[in-house]
């Protein structure tokens, strides 16, 4: 496989890793973000740059939240949530799957950390989005 550069991360202080080519096969997509997690609306953007399906998101923290679930939401072109994510409250991981969600090239993700764990956030992120060709 050969490595595919995005346009930008999905979160700040993310990593860049995408595996695969889009315009061949399945894909996938790492982003992490390490720390404490704190809500944030996600700024950065990652572009696809073919016709594809996002076939399963996983998300994983190191420090599981405690006193509440750590929520994240994948937003489509700024606007539409198309996935939301838990990780519930003494957890780290979310093992969510989804049904195959149609992306056209040039859509774009961005996340939303949108809750974090109440007396303990959750800490270093990892989000996994796995794709096929559309």
């Amino acid at each position: 496989m050969s490595i595919v550069r995005d346009i930008s991360s999905i979160l700040s202080k993310t990593s860049r890793n995408t595996v695969g080519n889009p315009a061949l096969g399945d894909f996938f997509k790492t982003f992490n973000r390490s720390g404490d997690l704190a809500v944030t609306t996600g700024t950065q953007r990652f572009y696809l740059v073919a016709p594809s399906e996002l076939k399963n998101v996983e998300a994983y923290v190191k420090t599981a939240p405690v006193g509440a679930d750590a929520t994240f939401a994948i937003i489509k072109n700024g606007s539409s949530t198309i996935k939301t994510v838990t990780i519930s409250a003494g957890n780290t991981s979310s093992g969510d799957n989804l049904s195959e969600i149609a992306l056209a090239e040039g859509d774009f993700l961005t996340v939303n950390i949108t809750q974090v764990g109440s007396s303990t956030a959750g800490a270093d992120l990892y989000i996994n989005l796995s794709f096929n060709k559309g």
